[in-house]
């Protein structure tokens, strides 16, 4: 499955071979407005900004929910600093699991 929020253009652009560099780029500034938030919770909402109708994406390909999330987080003190990347998953049920971290 795809979340259609956070799919990559590149990737969007992968699910369709008509769909052009500037549409993909298009849906991605529609996500980043945070004006359009609450239209996210419907897979269907790139239909909303000009999409053409003779493009086609398969729905039981998309979804609005991501069950993998990458955090990173830095800080610094005085003359320390460190950093850390980490891969968690999400179950059914809300509970968080780390994959992996590394901390640098």
């Amino acid at each position: 499955l795809f979340n259609i929020n956070t799919t990559a253009p590149l990737i969007i652009r992968g699910m369709n071979p008509l769909i052009t560099e500037s549409l993909a780029e298009q849906v991605d500034e529609y996500r980043k407005d945070q004006n359009n938030r609450s239209d996210f919770s419907d897979p269907g909402w790139y239909k909303k900004i000009g999409w053409p109708g003779d493009i086609e994406l398969d729905t039981d390909m998309l979804t609005t929910k991501s069950s993998y999330f990458q955090i990173f987080a830095a800080g610094r003190f005085d003359t320390l600093s460190w950093s850390m990347i980490a891969d968690i998953q999400r179950d059914d049920d809300g509970t968080l699991s780390i994959l992996r971290r590394r901390v640098e």
